[in-house]
């Protein structure tokens, strides 16, 4: 009997270390796939950027000298992203840089004017 009682007092012992063990296993396991997570938002951050400033050029360069509105634009984005965008400015400014020829009118008008170079 006093066998028997050191036997699984033993073996509850060796349990409760392999759980330990596997907990921190566990632990070490998540923290690397929530890394890996991360890393590929990023990345989706920036295609979702491009796409962005892609689709907007596209918008107002398919029809020149249209007044836009900023819900306009950021409708036709949510369309053909499918990423729903509060405001337009900060993704105006990142337009901007790549295609000067679109200007903001007025407070949430926007406008692609071409050059008359071409």
């Amino acid at each position: 009997m006093e066998k028997e009682i050191t036997y699984w007092e033993s073996r509850i012992k060796q349990i409760n270390e392999a759980i330990v063990e596997l907990n921190i296993e566990k632990r070490n396991a998540r923290k690397q796939l929530n890394r890996l997570k991360k890393e590929n938002h990023l990345v989706n951050n920036d295609n979702v950027k491009d796409k962005t400033i892609a689709e907007t050029i596209y918008l107002l360069r398919r029809e020149p000298n249209k007044l836009f509105t900023s819900k306009e634009i950021l409708d036709h984005l949510k369309k053909e992203i499918g990423y729903c965008f509060n405001n337009f400015a900060p993704i105006f400014k990142d337009v901007q840089v790549v295609e000067p020829g679109i200007t903001r009118i007025r407070r949430g008008y926007y406008m692609y004017k071409p050059s008359k170079n071409l």
